[in-house]
């Protein structure tokens, strides 16, 4: 059988950490969905850096799939965000904090991410 050819945008296309930051977990996280759900989206490629997606089918698979960030964006505000950057930065656990705020730590470092990046 001949190999199939498509056409797509490569803005459309990510790996493993692409799709972390979209969901705001960690990519170890991202490897175990590919893992445990067979309702994952398959990778359009396998090359020697890693697999690479239709991001289109991962965002779908993610609307389907409640995690990372869209759960945080629910549960926590704009203020909660800002002091849990805040408290982490004067030493406080990250662990603590995921406990107090019913988050999983990946959250609080997807928070963490975002304000050092700002």
């Amino acid at each position: 059988m001949p190999p199939q050819h498509i056409t797509i945008d490569p803005r459309d296309l990510g790996g493993v950490a692409e799709i972390a930051e979209v969901a705001g977990v960690l990519p170890s996280a991202v490897v175990n969905w590919t893992h445990r759900h067979n309702d994952f989206p398959r990778s359009l490629v396998i090359l020697r850096c890693g697999s690479v997606w239709d991001m289109r089918q991962v965002r779908r698979w993610l609307r389907k799939h409640p995690v990372g960030r869209s759960t945080v964006q629910k549960r926590l505000t704009r203020e909660q965000h800002e002091h849990i950057y805040l408290r982490v930065a004067n030493g406080e656990k990250v662990r603590k904090l995921a406990i107090e705020y019913g988050v999983s730590r990946a959250a609080i470092y997807y928070i963490l991410r975002r304000y050092e990046q700002a």
